[in-house]
C-alpha cells in the first residue's frame, strides 16, 4: 500500500484518487488526535493550577 518516492523525484508523480470512505476515516483519525492533544493540554493546565495553589486552596506566594 505504501509507495516509495525518491527525493528529489526525477519526474512528477501523478495524483491518485482516494475513495471517500478512506478520506472520512482519515479525517476521523485526525480529529481523534486533536481531541487527545486537547485533553493533554487541559490536564497540563489543571496540573499547573494545582501546583500554583497551596494545600489550603490559597494561591502560593513564591518570590
Amino acid at each position: 500500500m505504501t509507495n516509495i518516492i525518491r527525493f528529489p523525484a526525477g519526474r512528477p508523480v501523478p495524483a491518485e484518487r482516494i475513495p471517500r470512505e478512506q478520506v472520512e476515516r482519515l479525517a476521523g483519525l485526525a480529529l481523534d488526535v486533536v481531541d487527545q492533544i486537547l485533553v493533554m493540554l487541559d490536564d497540563a493546565a489543571i496540573d499547573r493550577r494545582s501546583a500554583a495553589q497551596g494545600a489550603d486552596g490559597k494561591a502560593r506566594e513564591d518570590g
